[in-house]
């Protein structure tokens, strides 16, 4: 199942992120946070498309309940989005 993720480029936006970065995509996790940070929608949707799965098992699998597991799975990458500028790139992101 995919979910869709035109949300995390609008809650950029929201949030006041600015310009739009080209570089190369990491390897890494903490270097995609690191270039989320500093407003790359690319690579923000890239980090929600490597966890997307994985984060939606883990939560449903506590929930055992569909809408509930969107929520809260929406509710997560809110909060990485939110909380991006926190990021601590030293330490590990998943």
């Amino acid at each position: 199942m995919d979910i869709p993720f035109k949300l995390v480029g609008q809650v950029l936006a929201l949030a006041g992120a600015v310009g739009h970065q080209e570089a190369a995509k990491p390897s890494r996790d903490e270097a995609l946070m690191v270039q989320v940070a500093g407003g790359d929608h690319q690579a923000a949707d890239e980090l929600v498309h490597r966890h997307q799965h994985s984060l939606f098992s883990f939560i449903y699998r506590l929930t055992m309940n569909q809408a509930d597991t969107e929520d809260l799975f929406q509710e997560t990458w809110l909060r990485v989005i939110r909380y991006r500028h926190t990021f601590n790139p030293d330490k590990k992101f998943t």
